[in-house]
Order: C-alpha cells, then sequence, then structure tokens
C-alpha cells in the first residue's frame, strides 16, 4: 500500500494519531479498499476507536498486491504507538512545515514507511518495524448503541 497525504491533511492524520495514542499502545493499520484503517484498544480492552480515511482523502491511494500475497487481507500490521508518535511530533506545526506524506506499508520487508517531505527541499523519512496481527475488530450490537455523535469535522478541532 501506498498513499500520499497532501500538505493540508498532514495535521489531521498527526491529530488522528495522537489520539490514538491517548487510547491505547498500539496501532493497528490496515490497508482496506475502503481506505485507510488506523484503530487502537486500550490495555483493558473496554475502549476503541477508529479511524476510516477514504481514499478521496488522499492525493494517490494504492493497494498494490505483493507477489505471495494473493489477498488485500495481507496489508495490516501492528506497530507501537510511540513510534508513530515521534514522526507526528508537533501536529500544530505539520501543516506549515510539511508540504506532503507519503506512507508505504511494505509487508516484505515488514516496514511501515513515512517519508516527509518539507520546506527547503528537506525529506524526513521514518522506517518503523511493524509486527504482522490479526485485524483489530469491535464487537457490538449497533442497535444496542442507540446514541450517534456526528458532527462537521471543523466542529470537533476546537
Amino acid at each position: 500500500m501506498i498513499c500520499t497525504v497532501p500538505a493540508r491533511f498532514v495535521k489531521v492524520i498527526a491529530k488522528a494519531i495522537h489520539c490514538l495514542a491517548k487510547i491505547g499502545d498500539e496501532l493497528y493499520v490496515e490497508a482496506l479498499p475502503a481506505g485507510l484503517s488506523l484503530r487502537t484498544v486500550n490495555s483493558a480492552r473496554s475502549a476503541y476507536a477508529c479511524f476510516l480515511f477514504l481514499p478521496d482523502f488522499f492525493h494517490t491511494y494504492e493497494l498494490n498486491a505483493e507477489s505471495g500475497s494473493s489477498s488485500q487481507d495481507q496489508q495490516k500490521c501492528k506497530i507501537a504507538l510511540k513510534s508513530c508518535m515521534a514522526v507526528f511530533r508537533s501536529p500544530q506545526m505539520m501543516d506549515k512545515s510539511v508540504n506532503r506524506c507519503q506512507i508505504r506499508l511494505n509487508m516484505k520487508e515488514s516496514r511501515l514507511d513515512f517519508i516527509l517531505n518539507c520546506r527547503f527541499g528537506m525529506v524526513k523519512t521514518y522506517n518503523l518495524h511493524f509486527q504482522e496481527s490479526e485485524a483489530l475488530q469491535a464487537v457490538f450490537s449497533k442497535d444496542m448503541c442507540p446514541n450517534v455523535l456526528s458532527a462537521p469535522s471543523k466542529s470537533l478541532i476546537h
């Protein structure tokens, strides 16, 4: 999986990762045809959070079936959130300093790469090694959850 995040949305990815870090210690990344899924669960397994970034969110979003893996199910991994936090240290400055962010999920080398193209031609590359994992999915009945929170993203920023 290779996706490119435009400059105006790098801050959104950074804030999503910071939000997930407040809940759990591990980030579950899953590349789906429906988009890029970032999930976490706390250690007691009582809280779960998921961000699904649709393909339209990215400048480019490519799911590439690698040789040896015939299904898209193989494009998922688990990584320590602490190492992801090092990539996005200050989300407030991301929109001013980063021109674009490329995210690569390399299953052959067991690596999740973040390539930040910054101002003045500087390129920061973070190669984070991951563990293969099962998909993290919350099991619940939507009928048992009568409350729904829906708001424009601008309202949730403040």
